[in-house]
């Protein structure tokens, strides 16, 4: 069986659906999740299936009908279940995924018999509403002996994807752990947890077809991953931190810098009059002929709708101001007797923050909050002097 890193998870409405899906699915994976609970009859997907796995041989496919009670979408009894999950092992699913309360409820018989269908066991539990109780939950799946064990949790806080990511590390050396936090806190397990030691994660198959909250498509987590692959290519000069908590740490930065340092610099920069002048001339000397009256407009309104129509756009400007003072002390206090943000050497974090912060001393507000700095200053020449040329 090939494993590989980032499974896409596949619902729909109707099987023809179900299937042209997976065939678009595949220029970003040949790993496939077949969520048939999200199907009226999932039965009526499993000759497709077959067919779809047969043409696909190089596919590698997780069958998954999970029961309503147990967050699924299959309204049907235990039996029917490890009916459907049986005939899609012999369709060719190599993974079936049952939920922690159905192996529960399973008589050992009827657990047997599932595991001779010919597909490896994966047995989940998931938890929509926290995230606690994560070793007694990988306790009482690991009690069936699964070939995969799979906890998921809903994230509330950045805590909680430490959690996650701490029972994978601790785990991940005994069994075949995969492990998630859910909801939009959680993004950050479903970045790291591969590097922590997931034998896999998920993405959806495109946006608004996710199929548990926060999941990222199959396109972002390739984008995300790309920073890991410059690593492997350039292992002498690594972006990435190397603890997973530094990573965790570094997405929140780069979440920071990319959402709301970002907002603040179109605002000031290119919204406010006071400052747009500088952006024009930058921007006319690679197009000297574009009129500046008009480049001059178009960067006064379009920098004033984008951020109206984000938030930061509506503040006062007494609030804005007062913001970017706040901004900068945290990251003055980031950098308090230390030369990087993240870890001790140049990371992605510091790459993402100073560049918002040269865009920001653009502004004449941004620079008086940054002369009020004490570390920043010598942080950015740090910078400089420390990131890839050419």
């Amino acid at each position: 069986m090939r494993l590989g890193k980032v499974c896409v998870a596949i619902q729909a409405g109707s099987p023809a659906e179900l299937m042209d899906r997976a065939e678009t699915a595949l220029k970003d994976s040949k790993f496939l999740e077949f969520r048939l609970d999200s199907l009226p009859k999932p039965a009526s997907a499993l000759m497709y299936l077959k067919q779809f796995l047969a043409e696909h041989r190089e596919v590698t496919a997780i069958g998954t009908c999970r029961r309503k009670a147990h967050g699924g979408g299959f309204d049907a009894p235990l039996a029917t279940e490890l009916e459907i999950l049986t005939k899609a092992a012999q369709a060719g699913c190599q993974i079936i995924d049952l939920e922690i309360e159905s192996a529960e409820e399973c008589k050992p018989a009827q657990l047997a018999k599932l595991r001779t269908a010919g597909a490896a066991l994966m047995i989940s539990f998931h938890d929509f509403t926290r995230t606690k109780g994560l070793d007694q939950a990988a306790d009482r799946i690991e009690a069936f002996k699964p070939d995969f064990v799979k906890v998921v949790s809903t994230a509330r806080t950045l805590a909680d994807n430490l959690a996650v990511l701490r029972l994978i590390e601790d785990r991940s050396l005994a069994s075949h752990v995969i492990g998630i936090a859910m909801g939009e806190e959680g993004i950050v397990s479903r970045v790291l947890s591969l590097r922590a030691g997931a034998a896999f994660t998920f993405a959806s198959f495109s946006g608004g077809t996710e199929t548990a909250p926060g999941q990222m498509t199959a396109e972002t987590m390739r984008d995300l991953y790309r920073l890991e692959h410059l690593d492997q290519a350039f292992p002498q000069r690594p972006l990435a931190p190397e603890s997973v908590r530094d990573r965790a740490l570094a997405h929140v930065i780069e979440d920071w810098a990319d959402e709301s340092l970002y907002f603040y610099e179109v605002l000031i920069r290119l919204a406010w009059p006071q400052n747009v002048d500088a952006a024009v001339e930058l921007f006319a000397a690679s197009a000297p002929d574009a009129p500046r009256d008009l480049l001059r407009k178009t960067m006064l309104e379009g920098g004033a709708a984008l951020t109206k129509a984000q938030g930061v756009g509506r503040k006062p400007v007494e609030q804005v101001v007062a913001d970017l003072e706040r901004h900068f002390q945290a990251l003055d206090g980031m950098l308090d007797g230390r030369d990087w943000l993240v870890g001790d050497r140049l990371s992605s974090a510091d790459l993402a923050a100073i560049g918002q912060v040269n865009a920001l001393l653009f502004a004449q507000e941004a620079r008086a909050a940054f002369s009020r700095t004490r570390h920043v200053a010598a942080w950015m020449a740090r910078v400089d002097a420390a990131a890839p040329k050419g």
